[in-house]
């Protein structure tokens, strides 16, 4: 494994006592609303880059799309961060990073996609469908 990528998308993330998270009202691939344009009043994406530790990422840079819309991006240096999991030796390293959009303006039906380039990789994380919902109201 060079580097790998995995991603969450929920309501909120919640930082709680022990550095556990637990992430409230998740979505796999697909959100639905029941209208647009509309205005999401938080929507939060948990970023995990797996890496082998003989090959330590050097530079990590997050970037969202919604649509075509850059909006967001992010790099970081991973020296630069405090080093957890010492004794995990002869397993993979994670860097795990968490972005919140809030509010989110949705003026039409999109897709909202994660594009992660560690070092000279460039990895695609699991993108969100935003459609109007299927199901009507009366």
């Amino acid at each position: 494994m060079k580097r790998s990528l995995f991603n969450i998308y929920s309501d909120d993330i919640r930082q709680e006592v022990g550095d556990k998270l637990t992430f409230v009202g998740t979505y796999t691939n697909f959100l639905e609303v029941s209208e647009f344009p509309t205005t999401l009043p938080r929507l939060c994406l948990a970023v995990f880059c797996s890496f082998d530790r003989e090959e330590p990422i050097k530079r990590l840079t997050i970037e969202v799309f919604l649509g075509e819309e850059k909006i967001a991006q992010t790099e970081f240096i991973p020296d630069e961060l405090p080093q957890v999991g010492k004794n995990l030796e002869g397993s993979p390293g994670v860097l795990q990073g968490n972005l919140v959009f809030s509010p989110l303006h949705l003026k039409e039906p999109c897709v909202m996609s994660l594009v992660v380039t560690a070092d000279e990789y460039e990895l695609r994380g699991i993108p969100l469908d935003i459609n109007l919902s299927s199901q009507t109201t009366e």
